[in-house]
């Protein structure tokens, strides 16, 4: 069963959540809003005694670090907040190993336990949703195509015998980036239907000069959201999202998930770039087209990283 709400507020675990208090929350619920909370900002909500309409999750490790403590000691505070995620942590987490995912908490049988029968009673309904696993791998020949175009193009007034070479090694991309369409089951070469699955981006790094990751963002909670409220959104507002520049100027501020701060700062910075790259790549390639056909507004409550880049692409 999906929700018809046309306005959805997504929440996520960065620092600037802080800057938000009830009042903020409870005028947003007022104005029509689905709250829904994704990881560590579960923490902030039960801090200000405020609960969402929705958890969400995808690793392991934030279901059962943190956010374990504030939900199960909480006793019914959640009790009409519903839990949206995905189905892949059933049958011991087959499907979660089948796909190649990986996360630093041991998915014993305790554990297990844990996320699909325990942790469920503290919430008014739970939806574990199907996913559609696409790598991004495939992702990327697409791009390479595109680009592989454009060159054509290029190439094609003033080296036609070099556009013609070209122009082959276009047609196998787009034989091999045809096969991966009927695969993923994307309708269009271009544009997903998200209404229709959801579809769960494997969060693959790709390294090199131009290093990037699919942050949890784009390759979760936006099809997810898209998925489950699909038939009737119309707007989508982001908070805590995207919040990178000044991480590491924000020490003494309240941070939803200390156990990712424990990260050298090099690496801390390695990993920021890749995932504003990898927010740049999907928004462009897929969300962007997606979100213009359906006439769904993304809006940011901050400027930011994601936002900027948002912006640059309606510009």
């Amino acid at each position: 069963m999906k929700d018809d709400s046309s306005k959805v507020l997504l929440v996520g675990p960065s620092y600037k959540i802080a800057d938000y208090g009830i009042d903020y929350f409870e005028n947003k619920r007022r104005e029509g809003y689905k709250i829904l909370s994704y990881t560590g900002s579960i923490l902030y909500f039960r801090e200000i005694g405020f609960a969402p309409d929705y958890f969400s999750w995808f690793d392991p490790t934030s279901a059962l670090s943190q956010a374990w403590g504030a939900i199960t000691e909480s006793g019914d505070f959640f009790e009409n907040t519903d839990m949206v995620t995905s189905d892949l942590f059933h049958d011991q987490s087959t499907l979660y190993k089948k796909y190649g995912m990986s996360t630093s908490t041991p998915m014993n049988q305790k554990n297990y336990r844990k996320i699909t029968e325990e942790l469920p009673k503290f919430f008014n309904k739970c939806y574990w949703h199907k996913v559609r696993v696409v790598d991004m791998a495939h992702l990327r020949k697409q791009s390479l195509a595109f680009k592989e175009k454009c060159k054509y193009e290029r190439l094609l007034k003033a080296h036609p015998r070099d556009a013609r070479r070209l122009k082959n090694k276009i047609r196998n991309i787009e034989a091999s980036e045809f096969e991966g369409h009927k695969k993923h089951g994307f309708p269009s070469p271009q544009i997903p239907d998200f209404k229709q699955h959801f579809h769960l981006i494997h969060s693959v790094a790709f390294h090199g000069p131009s290093s990037y990751s699919a942050d949890k963002l784009t390759s979760f909670v936006l099809p997810l959201v898209l998925y489950h409220f699909g038939d009737s959104l119309d707007e989508i507002r982001l908070l805590g999202f995207g919040d990178f520049e000044e991480n590491g100027r924000n020490a003494g501020r309240w941070h939803p998930e200390s156990f990712k701060i424990n990260k050298s700062p090099e690496n801390q910075k390695k990993e920021r770039v890749c995932f504003i790259r990898g927010f740049k790549f999907l928004f462009n390639h897929y969300y962007s087209d997606y979100l213009q056909k359906e006439k769904i507004k993304l809006l940011f409550e901050n400027e930011n990283s994601y936002s900027r880049i948002v912006e640059e692409v309606r510009h």
